[in-house]
This record gives structure tokens, C-alpha cells and sequence, in this order.
């Protein structure tokens, strides 16, 4: 019982400081993780994949923003990166954005044809 609340705490606080962590069961794709950075009106959103195995990583960052105020989300701007024979990647891409909206950071990881997606927490500007 201890082991299993220790586990859930660890994992809750690894979602608060770097978003959400794709850990699912995939053959190819260990794990995959997502952050947002917003200071002074220029966003980060980064990116990284861990393979079991050496592999051909691509990745896809998306910026998605939404109505503050609601709404649903769209893509404000992407980024589409590779790196080939690697079980690490990470990567990043930059922008200016616009306030009165909220952030976050959609990546897209695949290793030979298998895809796994996380999301970062979500950031009001």
C-alpha cells in the first residue's frame, strides 16, 4: 500500500513540473514529454522521446492555444523534427504569442511507425 501511494505521488509531481508523460505500453517508445515556457511574450514549447532501442526519431511539437475565456483548441504554430540511429531526443521550438489566450504544448513521438502524444500543463497568457 505504501509502494503504490509513494508511486502515485511521484508520478503526480513529475505531471506538475513537466506536464503530461505519455507511459503507456508501446514496443518502440519508452516515453514521451511535453513542456511550455511563456516569458514576456515569447513561448517554448519543447519536446522529448525516449526509444527502447536505437531507432529514427520523429517528433512533432505543436503550440495550441484556446479562448481564455473558452473554446476549443487549434495549432498557433509547429515544428517538425528527426534524428536518426538515437533512443533520446529532445528538441524545441520558439514563438512570439498574443495575450488573452491559454498555451500548452501537443508533441507527437514516433519510432517506426508507432506514435505516442503528451501534453504539457497548460499556461494562461
Amino acid at each position: 500500500m505504501k509502494k503504490t501511494v509513494v508511486i502515485i505521488v511521484l508520478v503526480a509531481m513529475l505531471v506538475g513540473l513537466y506536464g503530461t508523460v505519455a507511459l503507456a505500453r508501446y514496443i518502440y517508445i519508452d516515453q514521451v514529454s511535453a513542456s511550455l515556457a511563456i516569458v514576456g511574450g515569447n513561448a517554448t514549447a519543447r519536446g522529448t522521446i525516449y526509444a527502447f532501442d536505437p531507432n529514427t526519431i520523429t517528433m512533432k511539437i505543436e503550440l495550441e492555444r484556446k479562448l481564455t475565456s473558452g473554446g476549443s483548441w487549434s495549432v498557433y504554430d509547429n515544428w517538425n523534427f528527426s534524428a536518426p540511429n538515437t533512443t533520446y531526443y529532445t528538441d524545441s521550438g520558439g514563438c512570439s504569442v498574443t495575450s488573452g489566450y491559454t498555451y500548452r504544448t501537443k508533441v507527437t513521438g514516433t519510432v517506426r511507425g508507432e506514435n505516442a502524444v503528451a501534453y504539457s500543463s497548460e499556461k494562461i497568457y
